[in-house]
């Protein structure tokens, strides 16, 4: 079982809830990085995944409740039939607010029984029910594949959010999902990039850096950010862009048709400004 195999359902958990969710993000550059962040209202929940319950995982979520960044958050472990949060573990997390689910990873059932022996004795009329309607025992079986074994502290302010909600773009909706181990975050580099890979294609002509610096939002904060732009085309995405210099002045395009696979690796990676 990997780590990944967590998110899903409780992508779908938090969905019912009203939470939009975001996976693997990151606040800046060599920062700690939030399996899932949910937002709910600009409330921020943050959930930390881990496939075996322990200290590593409780300092990751301590970092969020103690630094103030969320309204709530939680601990994810894989379901384990009756276990229990163990009572040196809730003395610290209960004053951080912290909360712990459980999620079923295993594969969705196959009949009643399946159901009965997951979630206990189920009454006649749902069990005979479910036995007729396969779609129904698979969405009760949805409905409880998260359990809250300690429930997270509601706060009502989170000073820190705000940095969190300020990194948040449609293009992380669209990320990996969390707990993978082979990268490919959403990073302010590659929503950076995104944003420049869309302006060269609306341009279609040679473009400056300097009219992308004018024209583009990045995440550079360098005193010339055309020069971050330049040096990144250059060094790190020749998959995706094409430069040439015309009168010793340096502009860009994009690359139409590339190798597809050449061109999602170069768009993909995650490299950060020195």
């Amino acid at each position: 079982m990997k780590e990944s195999d967590l998110y899903q359902p409780l992508k779908l958990y938090l969905e019912r809830l009203g939470y939009t969710v975001y996976p693997e993000i990151e606040i800046s550059a060599g920062r700690p990085r939030a399996d899932i962040v949910a937002v709910k209202d600009e409330r921020l929940l943050i959930v930390e995944m881990k496939t075996s319950f322990g200290l590593a995982v409780m300092e990751q979520a301590d970092h969020w409740a103690s630094g103030e960044y969320a309204h709530q958050t939680y601990i994810a472990v894989p379901w384990r039939d009756r276990w229990q949060v163990p009572m040196i573990a809730q003395r610290a997390l209960r004053p951080a607010g912290i909360g712990v689910l459980q999620v079923d990873v295993r594969q969705n059932p196959n009949d009643i029984g399946d159901l009965e022996e997951r979630f206990g004795w189920l009454d006649g009329l749902r069990a005979e029910r479910m036995r007729e309607d396969t779609a129904k025992a698979h969405q009760f079986y949805e409905e409880r594949r998260v359990r809250v074994c300690l429930e997270a502290a509601a706060k009502s302010e989170a000073p820190q959010a705000r940095r969190i909600l300020d990194v948040l773009t449609p293009y992380h909706l669209a990320g990996p999902d969390a707990g993978g181990k082979a990268g490919g975050h959403i990073s302010a580099y590659r929503v950076t990039m995104i944003r420049i890979r869309e302006y060269l294609e609306q341009r279609a002509d040679w473009t400056t850096a300097r009219e992308i610096e004018a024209n583009v939002e990045t995440h550079f904060q360098a005193a010339d950010n055309s020069a971050s732009i330049k040096q990144a085309l250059l060094a790190w995405e020749t998959g995706w862009c094409e430069s040439c210099k015309i009168k010793n002045k340096l502009y860009f395009k994009i690359r139409w048709g590339s190798d597809e696979h050449v061109h999602k690796k170069a768009a993909g990676q995650d490299r950060e400004e020195a």
